[in-house]
C-alpha cells in the first residue's frame, strides 16, 4: 500500500508549476517563494517575502526584493495593491489558475487507505 501526505504531495506540484512559471517568463527561481504565498492566499509584502528567502538561507536586499516583486508584477504573475506604505501583492489569475488545477486535479490513486484490508 501507498501513502502520502496529500497536502504535501499538492504543495509539491503547486510548487513545480510555479517553477515553470518562473522559468517561462525568465525570472529568478527565488520568485517562487513570493508565488506560492501569494497562491495560498496570503498578502506578500517584501518584507515577508525578504524573511521567507531568509528562512530559506537567502538573504536579500530590499532593493533586491522590490525588484523581484516588481518583475512578477510586470509578468502578470502578481497583483500589486496600494502605493508605498502597506503596499502587498496577491496572485494574480495565472497564480490562482495553477493552483486550482492542481487542487482539481488530484490523481486519487496515489492516497490510498493504509487501513484497507
Amino acid at each position: 500500500m501507498l501513502f502520502t501526505d496529500p497536502d504535501l504531495h499538492k504543495s509539491e506540484q503547486l510548487w513545480d508549476a510555479l517553477e515553470s512559471l518562473t522559468n517561462t517568463n525568465g525570472l529568478n527561481p527565488r520568485s517562487v517563494v513570493a508565488m506560492f504565498d501569494a497562491s495560498l492566499g496570503h498578502r506578500v509584502r517584501s518584507s515577508t517575502y525578504r524573511a521567507s528567502l531568509k528562512f530559506s538561507d537567502e538573504d536579500v536586499s530590499k532593493v533586491t526584493a522590490s525588484r523581484d516583486l516588481r518583475l512578477l508584477v510586470e509578468a502578470g504573475l502578481l497583483t500589486p495593491f496600494r502605493e508605498r506604505r502597506g503596499r502587498h501583492y496577491m496572485a494574480a489569475e495565472s497564480v490562482r489558475a495553477a493552483r486550482a488545477q492542481v487542487v482539481e486535479g488530484r490523481d486519487s490513486t496515489l492516497f490510498l487507505d493504509p487501513f484497507a484490508d
